[in-house]
């Protein structure tokens, strides 16, 4: 559909991972403080399940099939690019992918609290911001990829990623 704008495409798809990573604990916390462990799990799977038939509109019928709007895709935009049912549907997929992985991890607010003294909103806060710089970073690893080759790009992640 953005045969020319894939990093756009791409870095928008990772935003929405970065959403959900956001709000997976965000959302988790009160319902941990609440039940304990059993009440986000049970939380989750309710949502999960009113997910399910909420993103069923925006599943395509078809893999290949061929929408009927035409997009000029030299002027791409976010929201050209939602009237797209496939880009919606992967984007709503990757928030609760990335949700149902970070959700539980105020669960290692018990282990911060012993460890470092730090309570549970404050692990929800520290993990709050990790989705929010994820996100960004995304947008940013996009606008790179614009000026700079995708061989060089990784290269210098991987250093970056051997130095962490």
């Amino acid at each position: 559909m953005y045969p020319s704008q894939i990093e756009f495409v791409l870095g928008c798809l990772e935003a929405a991972a970065g959403i959900g990573m956001c709000f997976g604990p965000i959302i988790a916390i009160p319902f941990y403080q609440l039940g304990g462990y059993a009440a986000p799990f049970s939380a989750f799977g309710i949502v999960f399940f009113i997910y399910c038939f909420m993103v069923k509109p925006s599943v395509p019928s078809e893999v290949d099939e061929i929408e009927e709007t035409v997009i000029d895709t030299s002027r791409y935009t976010y929201t050209k690019m939602f009237t797209n049912k496939r880009i919606v549907f992967a984007n709503l997929a990757l928030v609760v992918n990335i949700f149902q992985y970070t959700f539980i991890d105020p669960f290692l607010a018990t282990r911060m609290l012993n460890d470092f003294g730090l309570g549970e909103k404050t692990a929800g806060v520290l993990f709050f911001t990790l989705g929010v710089g994820y996100a960004g970073a995304c947008q940013g690893v996009y606008r790179t990829l614009q000026y700079i080759s995708f061989r060089r790009c990784f290269f210098v992640f991987f250093i970056l990623n051997g130095l962490c």
